[in-house]
This record gives structure tokens, sequence and C-alpha cells, in this order.
């Protein structure tokens, strides 16, 4: 492990993904969420133990990319090294050419795990997987159903639970949520709310339904959707579900949805 890694990454389930992948690495990740907040974290680290920053420059604007290659021009001793992502079409261009002679890593996309840890000069056996860390000891505070049918999503939704020390079981669509409910016991559901075969509103129904029975236990199923407006929650309680949360998933509001409905051990 290196310790320190600060991560900018605009894209939020591509970032959910990386931090996955370098906290299973050993890292302590700071992710940063702008330009100016990552030059502030750049300024901060004055004093302390150098570390990687890794970003993300395939999305940064051209005036931006400007401001960060001039900042890295002028401070270059603030970070052990810097660490820039770009896509396959800005192989030898001119900002490659500029990293080049700032001596910034260049890393090409697509970014694997292999990748980050041949960067990080990590044993190649001590790779561990991500964004599942359902191999590091951790007391489990329960079950959760997460109902995705988008692989991204399923991959970051079950690398937020599994850092709030839940383990995850995976439904791809609304039948198969059904059909896994009956055979496991669970302590909460996410239902993402669009969905083929079968959407998360008439699942969530079919379940509560099943619930009804004495054999099956009462459990809340919060919505996810991208959809966010205004009156969301009441909707969808109004439609059988208990509760409301927003894709992207921020971990806070993740932590205080848990928190809310389902009791400590």
């Amino acid at each position: 492990s290196i310790g320190h890694v600060v991560l900018y990454q605009p894209r939020v389930e591509i970032r959910e993904i990386m931090r996955c992948q370098l906290e299973a690495l050993g890292n302590h990740v700071n992710v940063v969420n702008t330009l100016s907040e990552l030059l502030q974290s750049d300024n901060q680290s004055k004093g302390k133990p150098a570390f990687y920053c890794i970003i993300d420059i395939e999305y940064i604007k051209e005036s931006e990319r400007e401001a960060l290659l001039q900042h890295l021009h002028e401070h270059p001793d603030y970070i052990k090294q810097w660490v820039f992502i770009i896509g396959i079409n800005e192989k030898n261009t001119e900002i490659s050419n500029r990293l080049d002679q700032e001596k910034a890593i260049i890393l090409i996309k697509p970014i694997s795990q292999i990748k980050l840890q041949r960067l990080l000069n990590e044993p190649e056996e001590d790779i561990k997987p991500a964004p599942d860390l359902s191999d590091m000891p951790q007391k489990s505070r329960g079950k959760i159903l997460l109902v995705e049918d988008n692989r991204v999503n399923q991959a970051v939704g079950k690398g937020l639970l599994k850092r709030v020390k839940f383990d995850v079981v995976i439904a791809n669509d609304g039948i198969e949520a059904i059909e896994i409910f009956q055979q496991e016991n669970f302590d909460l559901i996410f239902m993402d709310v669009n969905m083929p075969q079968m959407g998360g509103i008439e699942s969530c129904q079919k379940i509560k339904q099943l619930m009804q029975q004495d054999k099956y236990p009462s459990i809340p199923i919060i919505a996810l959707t991208a959809n966010a407006m205004q009156g969301a929650t009441e909707m969808y309680i109004e439609k059988g579900m208990d509760d409301y949360l927003a894709k992207p998933i921020d971990i806070e509001k993740l932590k205080e949805m848990l928190n809310r409905w389902i009791k400590p051990n």
C-alpha cells in the first residue's frame, strides 16, 4: 500500500468503482468532486506524506485543463506522482505530450484493477477483488437485496453497501427479485424503478402481497431512481414503496436511509 491517494473522476459510477478498487489495494482514498477542491487538497498536502493524485482528464473542460497543467508546472513537489487518465483518442496528442513533459504518468482507458496495481507497485498476489470486499474481516450489519438491471450500478451499489458492512444479494430485474425474496431472508430491499421484464413498482407490489402471508417477513422496500423530482417520496410510497433514494447514490444519504429502516443487531 502507498497510503494516501487523491482521486478526481467526474463520472460518479466510474469514481465509485475506482475508489473501491484503490481501497481494496490498501489505500486511503480522498475523493474530490471539483477542480478547485482538487487544487485545495493539493495545497493542503504540504508537510504531509507524499501521495499519488489520479485524475481523469477526459471530462475536464479545456480551460480547466490549462489551469491544472499550469498548477502542475508551478507546484511540482506537493504530490509524489501525478497520474492522468486519458481516452485512447488522446494518445500522442498535445495534451499527452505536455503531461509527458511534466513527468506525469499517463494511463490509457479502460482502467482495470491490474493497471492500478501495477501503477501502485503492489505485489500481484496481494490483489483483492473489487468492488466486492467480502473477503475483508468485518461483522455484517445485515443482508440487503439490491434489485438493479444495470451492471455498473450493481457494482457501485454493492461496493457502497459493503463499505457500510452489509451483505448484498443482486437481483437483475423485478421477476428475479420476487423469486429471491421467497428463498432468502433480508433486512431491506433496494428496488430500481425502471427495469426490463418487470419494473420496480410492480415487483414491489407483488412482494408486499407475499409479505401479508405469515411465512414471509415484512421488510422495507426502498425505491431507487435517477429521476429525482419534488414529491418523489410521497409518490413512491403511494405506489407501495416505503421510502425513496435518488441515484447516483450518496454514501451519507445511504447511511441515513439504512439507519432509519434497520435497527442495530
